[in-house]
């Protein structure tokens, strides 16, 4: 048993609400405090009012920090690490003579906002275009729709983009490889070089997966990994309508 457990984090809410008692009060052990977070989609809500029930107590609500939080958040750890950096000693020093005659003519300030500059403009141009991921209650159901018309509503929205413009695969790797969701996601994402804007719906399974795929950037997703090695193992990915093995239980 580890000890010791300070912070806990669910990124999927288990199906049985024991299991979510049990693993979050690792952090309370010998009478110790933790942390517990557990990040929650709208389909979760019902199984976070059963645990609530359970334990006798809410949850507090916190938002998703969007990508200009994420940004500030960076750049300012930049510069802590910066002013923390250790200049006692180092392979610079042989570049220090150069680097004040090309520093001499500029004032103390301009430096600041070049180093500013640079290193904002790098997290701004990464987070920029990143998505609110915050459902607002408003946005969730429009007024005088039933939720049932709603549902329906999206289960159509996310047929007609299934049938369109995504094309589904399908990956010998699953839950057994050691993976969850969002180091499935970062690993395919990485082998590929794609961007995460380009995905579906991932489906995961002990051995298989499936991963919606724009059709556009498909043929790149596989060939970026079907036929590659992970732990010895060959991956096989291919189109799960036709490829075989496709077919999810």
């Amino acid at each position: 048993d580890v000890q010791g457990i300070t912070h806990v984090i669910n990124y999927e809410l288990p199906d049985d609400t024991e299991v979510y008692t049990h693993r979050s009060g690792r952090t309370g052990r010998a009478g110790r405090s933790g942390l517990c977070v557990s990040i929650v989609t709208p389909k979760e809500q019902f199984r976070l009012r059963q645990v609530e029930k359970l334990i006798n107590n809410r949850f507090h609500k916190m938002d998703i920090p969007t990508g200009k939080d994420v940004c500030r958040k960076q750049f300012f750890h930049f510069i802590d690490r910066m002013l923390q950096a250790d200049i006692s000693h180092g392979e610079y020093e042989t570049y220090l003579p150069s680097l004040r005659e090309k520093f001499a003519g500029i004032e103390k300030e301009e430096i600041l906002q070049r180093v500013a500059a640079l290193e904002f403009d790098r997290f701004l141009t990464y987070y920029e275009n990143a998505a609110d991921l915050n459902v607002r209650e408003e946005s969730r159901k429009v007024k005088g729709q039933s939720s049932a018309t709603g549902a329906r509503e999206d289960r159509s929205r996310r047929g007609a983009a299934a049938g369109g413009s995504y094309q589904r695969l399908f990956v010998n790797l699953g839950t057994k490889d050691g993976f969850y969701k969002a180091s499935f996601l970062q690993f395919i994402l990485d082998m590929s070089d794609l961007s995460k804007h380009v995905l579906g719906r991932i489906d995961m399974r002990e051995m298989n997966s499936w991963v919606e795929v724009e059709t556009g950037a498909s043929k790149k997703m596989i060939q970026s990994l079907d036929g590659k090695n992970f732990r010895g193992r060959r991956i096989r990915m291919n189109d799960a309508e036709s490829g075989g093995g496709g077919r999810r239980k």
